[in-house]
């Protein structure tokens, strides 16, 4: 018998001939579905029944990433503010942390979608990733991680090989308003991830950022600080020399910023001591400071770790 069998995909119609319950392999010629059809006992126009396809395993790897990646997000937000320094908040404003978080958060459940998508054989998901990596090579490379941009390069040249693209050429092409959204949600994410990638860069960091940020710690040191009795005073002065007074005595030295950015530096012409507040008699030269928010505090170094409180709070004047 004769069936005329209608593509599923494409809808082009094309006879193929053979006997009731036979199987027959096709391939559409206008689209290159390819599938198995059956010769049925009526004679209706008939639809090809679609080949099963076999996953990947490239594929199911990297849907198995982005979920990982998920995970590791959301640990992210958990932990995030117990680690996050102080000096970033001061100098990078909190509105950039702010960002980054609502970043993540909407990137969590991208992630899973696009996990699933990619199990599922969704050419959106092959879409949505070929544009991510795209956009990961652009901020590698204005991050001068070179080495890095191997990697999302032959991802990209893996999801356009033509096994990996049969699996997810079984869905329809896009529509063209569903890429124009998917195309603006990367631009978006791309303009904050070039930001990152720029502070990221050796340059940059090792430069000018590191300019930016020991400049911003000297103008916030500069000047008088007492601590909470007014006991004690340090003033640091723009030439980069400090005193210290206490009990009508004097120490004079010099200070820098560390490289960490939360620490300074003190070299003293003779030592400046302070005496553990609970263990009289025992007293520990003063040769850092560190920044804490808006204060600074002179810690002492203890003998034991249940000796409390083991460093003295600074207000600036």
């Amino acid at each position: 018998m004769i069936k005329k069998i209608k593509c599923p995909k494409c809808g082009i119609i094309t006879t193929l001939e053979g006997n009731t319950d036979e199987i027959k392999s096709i391939c559409c010629p206008n689209c290159g579905i390819k599938g198995n059809f059956k010769f049925p006992i009526d004679t209706e126009t008939s639809k090809i029944i679609k080949e099963k396809t076999t996953r990947p395993l490239g594929i199911t790897i990297l849907a198995i990433f982005q979920i990982i990646a998920a995970v590791i997000m959301i640990i992210y937000l958990i932990v995030q503010p117990m680690f996050l320094d102080d000096y970033i908040h001061e100098i990078f404003g909190i509105w950039l942390i702010q960002f980054l978080i609502l970043i993540i958060i909407v990137m969590i459940p991208i992630y899973l979608l696009l996990a699933y998508g990619l199990l599922k054989g969704k050419e959106w998901a092959r879409f949505t990733s070929v544009l991510f990596l795209l956009s990961t090579v652009i901020t590698t490379i204005i991050s001068l991680n070179f080495f890095s941009v191997l990697i999302p390069i032959v991802i990209i040249y893996y999801l356009y090989q033509p096994h990996v693209k049969d699996f997810f050429k079984t869905e329809k092409r896009l529509k063209k308003n569903v890429k124009m959204l998917i195309i603006c949600g990367i631009i978006i994410l791309l303009i904050f991830n070039c930001y990152i990638a720029l502070l990221n860069n050796p340059y940059v960091k090792n430069t000018v950022l590191k300019d930016i940020i020991i400049s911003f710690r000297e103008e916030q040191l500069i000047g008088t600080w007492y601590n909470t009795d007014r006991a004690i005073a340090l003033q640091f002065n723009s030439n980069y020399t400090c005193i210290a007074k206490k009990d009508g005595d004097m120490y004079e030295g010099t200070w820098k910023i560390n490289e960490d950015f939360r620490r300074v530096d003190l070299i003293w012409d003779i030592p400046f001591q302070l005496e553990h507040p609970n263990k009289p008699g025992y007293n520990y030269t003063i040769e850092q400071v560190y920044f804490f928010e808006q204060t600074i505090r002179l810690y002492i170094t203890s003998i034991s770790p249940t000796y409390s409180p083991t460093y003295y709070t600074f207000n600036k004047e």
